[in-house]
C-alpha cells in the first residue's frame, strides 16, 4: 500500500528517467513552480484581472485546491460566474488525477524497465 500517493508523480518519474543526470532533472524541479502560483492556492480568483482569472480558474491545481477546501469542510464560495472546475472542483479532480495515470504509468514502466534498473 502506498501513503501518501499521488498521480502526479509519475510524469516527474518519466522525466527523471529521461534525463541523462541528476543534475538535469535536479533543475527541472522548478518548471512545476508556475503552475501552484497561477491557482487559488494562495490569492482568491475574484481579485484576479480577466486574463488570469481564466488561467487560474482552470488549472488543475486550482479545483484540487478547491476541492481539497471543500471535503474538509472549508469550501469557500465561488462566485457566479466562477468556471465549471472552480464549481464542482471534486468532479474535476477525477480526470485531472486520472489523465496523468493514464499517460505517465505506461511511458514510466517502459523507461524503467529500458534502463534495466
Amino acid at each position: 500500500m502506498k501513503i501518501g500517493y499521488s498521480p502526479a508523480l509519475h510524469q516527474p518519474v518519466d522525466v527523471g528517467l529521461a534525463v541523462k543526470n541528476d543534475q538535469v532533472a535536479d533543475a527541472m524541479v522548478p518548471l512545476g513552480l508556475p503552475f501552484t502560483m497561477l491557482s487559488n492556492v494562495f490569492v482568491p480568483t475574484d481579485a484576479m484581472p480577466g486574463w488570469l482569472r481564466l488561467l487560474a480558474e482552470w488549472n488543475p491545481v486550482s479545483a484540487l485546491t478547491a476541492a481539497a477546501r471543500e471535503l474538509f469542510g472549508n469550501p469557500g464560495a465561488p462566485s457566479g460566474d466562477a468556471a465549471w472546475p472552480l464549481e464542482h472542483p471534486v468532479t474535476a479532480v477525477l480526470p485531472w488525477s486520472a489523465a496523468p495515470l493514464i499517460i505517465f504509468v505506461p511511458l514510466s514502466l517502459r523507461a524503467y524497465t529500458r534502463k534495466g534498473r
